[in-house]
């Protein structure tokens, strides 16, 4: 599959992700983040305009209501994933809240607005949730059981937490998706995001492949599948008199005297002793689709070999790479199914405190915390009764701080998806169903908790498999939208 297609892919399961994320986590995300920007965002609308056609799919209509919706939900799920991905420095990615997002560029040099960012978002999510489920209503699907129990209960903690904030449910709901939603409204919308959602992966299990199929998938595209062990480190121009002249000159004289691993080590120390001075430094793991272009070619020759050289020019930034070649690794191993607990310091702010000792010390604290919590969640693990799924609920509802995987299931664990020791300690031969652990990444940002389940079939016919099913679903993707667009309607400026 071509490059562009798979950003497509990607971007089609972001999309996936959001919509089931939303209907899940609609009441989490309220309770943290109610009326962040409702203030400067909400524009009154009198029930006439609040039935006004929006936005158009085909023969699906919705209303200004309807694209507020998933425009918060957007918005919102937008702020959780930065506090997920980058807790540390997340209002570096955000908007000011304080400030309506139609005020605030994020793009000049295109003028974009986070408003206009969103509204785009909301658009193509309205395309892609409108033809979803049109084709699964001309295909008679029924959504299911389950999933209608679980809309029940999330309209019922809606209704719950509106009681606790004494205020009415289409209040709670107006505060956090703008004025003129209703519960009614709320219940449809969700039904609809978890129809289109529930089709889709219907669709997508309904795609069966031989293991030959499998098997020829990820021999004809192992180059960009296959992981790659290399270490490397790159050599500014700004650091020479003569610039990339000097650059290179000195590139190609580290080059010329490594000979080992243990020599690249210590190349890349001399260098910049401050960037390089950990022995993993340079130590780096991609799978050959993430690999830097300037040595991808080289890189994926069948013929490279342990301890090949390599000095590639990187013009974007103006420096030269040296690389060092590690091994290639065919992912010849199984998945492994795991349950996590994913936690964070406390913030820490440097404004609170007046010297940077004291800021500091403070971060010490919130790590130490972090570190205690994380060490107390496997303690009550080890001394339950029962360690199984009931038990792992319970600690996860009260320590999470992430909501990315559902319930904490990861269902597809695999190698140099986290740290080098959670890596040994899953592929551990010893290791067996109820196990746990705590691990804490070098910088003592993040501490997990790891409940392991089982593993599963090899991780190249996870891959093999994951590469058909994506190149199908494009295909239905496509079919499906083909003609569509999403139409602003005439009243659409009212949103």
């Amino acid at each position: 599959m071509s490059r562009s297609k798979e950003k497509k892919a990607k971007e089609l399961a972001a999309e996936k992700k959001s919509r089931k994320q939303t209907v899940t986590m609609a009441i989490i995300i309220a309770v943290i983040v109610v009326a962040l920007l409702l203030t400067a965002l909400v524009i009154n609308s009198s029930a006439i305009k609040r039935k006004a056609t929006a936005v158009t799919v085909g023969d699906m209509k919705f209303s200004i209501v309807d694209f507020n919706y998933f425009y918060y939900s957007a918005y919102y799920q937008y702020v959780t994933d930065v506090y997920s991905q980058y807790p540390a420095y997340a209002e570096t990615f955000l908007p000011d809240m304080s400030q309506s997002l139609r005020a605030q560029i994020v793009d000049t040099d295109t003028g974009e607005t986070w408003d206009d960012r969103f509204v785009k978002s909301t658009l193509d999510q309205l395309l892609d949730i409108g033809a979803v489920y049109q084709a699964g209503q001309k295909a008679g699907y029924v959504l299911s059981d389950e999933r209608a129990h679980q809309l029940d209960e999330t309209y019922e903690a809606a209704e719950a937490q509106a009681e606790l904030s004494n205020v009415s449910l289409n209040k709670l709901l107006s505060r956090n998706y703008g004025k003129g939603i209703t519960g009614e409204d709320y219940k449809r919308l969700m039904y609809i995001s978890a129809y289109a959602e529930e089709y889709e992966q219907y669709i997508q299990d309904g795609f069966t492949y031989t293991q030959e199929q499998i098997t020829s998938y990820y021999e004809e595209n192992k180059d960009r599948l296959d992981v790659y062990g290399i270490r490397s480190f790159y050599i500014s121009q700004n650091d020479f008199p003569d610039g990339m002249t000097g650059a290179k000159a000195a590139a190609d004289a580290y080059a010329a005297d490594i000979h080992s691993e243990q020599d690249m080590i210590d190349a890349a120390r001399d260098y910049n002793a401050d960037t390089y001075g950990e022995d993993d430094s340079t130590l780096h793991c991609y799978a050959g689709s993430s690999l830097a272009s300037q040595y991808y070619d080289w890189a994926v020759d069948p013929a490279r070999q342990n301890g090949d050289v390599y000095v590639a020019e990187n013009s974007v930034n103006n420096a030269y790479y040296v690389v060092y070649f590690l091994e290639r690794s065919q992912n010849e191993y199984p998945i492994a199914q795991l349950h996590m607990i994913t936690m964070y310091p406390d913030s820490v702010n440097s404004s609170d405190y007046e010297t940077t000792e004291a800021y500091n010390e403070a971060q010490e604290t919130a790590k130490s915390d972090l570190k205690a919590e994380a060490e107390e969640i496997l303690r009550q693990w080890n001394a339950a009764d029962e360690k199984n799924l009931d038990t792992f609920q319970v600690l996860y509802d009260d320590h999470t701080d992430d909501y990315y995987y559902l319930n904490g299931l990861v269902e597809c664990y695999y190698k140099h998806l986290y740290t080098p020791e959670m890596d040994a300690w899953v592929y551990d031969s010893a290791r067996k169903e109820g196990d746990a652990a705590v691990f804490v990444t070098p910088d003592d940002q993040i501490a997990y908790f790891v409940r392991f389940d089982q593993l599963g079939e090899n991780y190249c016919d996870y891959l093999g498999r994951d590469g058909l099913s994506t190149a199908d679903f494009l295909a239905w993707d496509a079919s499906i939208k083909e003609g569509l667009t999403a139409e602003k309607g005439t009243l659409f400026s009212l949103r």
